[in-house]
């Protein structure tokens, strides 16, 4: 199932409560899943990206997020594209993943928060889904690192890592970062698109080349990034 017709299908639904960003739906249009993997999609939300990889041929996918509601979300999706029992819901946060998934892993796609908080909100659960420490760039870190500690339990074995990110997130260090540990990377998509409500709550706290005007709104640009082991 395309990703348009599963977006519209997924609408007439139910109003979601994680609908689908611009950044999650590049991420969607661009995954790259190998047959017979196990993936994590970490933060699930809607769960479009766990049912794209499903219908790449994914073996199993472990859906987290410490949303209940996602999670909820989540398994509606995959009933409704017609793959319940390879779309795995799991109440759990990044920290929790080298624990709570059995077996070696084959990819981890994710849409990170990446704004920076303010420290009055950072705890509020409408944001959870958008901030990331002061510079915006916390949950990214963690991933990276969690992808090390997973090679390691994995024996070894590499994974790939696919996730999208944003200008204002700065994405020359996600790219410098996972090259450092140990991937070859690639922007294999890109796109634009103008900013949310919670971009604006924390304008002034994005660096002011991060983004641009246009037609009278601003906008970020888009980037999903694929990186395999060196």
């Amino acid at each position: 199932m395309i990703l348009s017709e599963l977006s519209r299908q997924y609408a007439n639904l139910f109003q979601p409560v994680m609908a689908p960003s611009p950044l999650t739906q590049l991420l969607a249009g661009s995954l790259e899943v190998w047959a017979g993997s196990v993936v994590v999609d970490v933060g699930c939300g809607s769960g479009v990206l766990s049912v794209t990889a499903v219908e790449q041929g994914a073996r199993i996918v472990y859906a987290i997020d410490t949303n209940p509601l996602a999670l909820a979300e989540t398994a509606a999706l995959a009933r409704l594209a017609g793959c319940p029992r390879r779309v795995l819901p799991m109440l759990a946060d990044l920290s929790d993943l080298s624990n709570i998934v059995p077996g070696p892993i084959d990819a981890i796609v994710c849409n990170p928060p990446q704004l920076p908080s303010r420290s009055s909100t950072a705890n509020r659960s409408e944001r959870m889904a958008y901030d990331a420490g002061t510079d915006g760039r916390r949950y990214i870190r963690a991933l990276i690192q969690e992808v090390k500690a997973i090679s390691v339990r994995n024996g070894g074995t590499p994974l790939t890592v696919q996730l999208v990110t944003t200008s204002v997130a700065g994405p020359e260090m996600t790219i410098s970062e996972l090259r450092a540990a140990g991937f070859s990377v690639s922007v294999v998509a890109e796109a634009t698109a103008p900013f949310r409500p919670a971009y604006y709550d924390v304008v002034e706290l994005l660096p002011a080349a991060s983004y641009f005007r246009k037609n009278g709104e601003l906008h970020e640009r888009l980037l999903s990034i694929l990186a395999i082991p060196r």
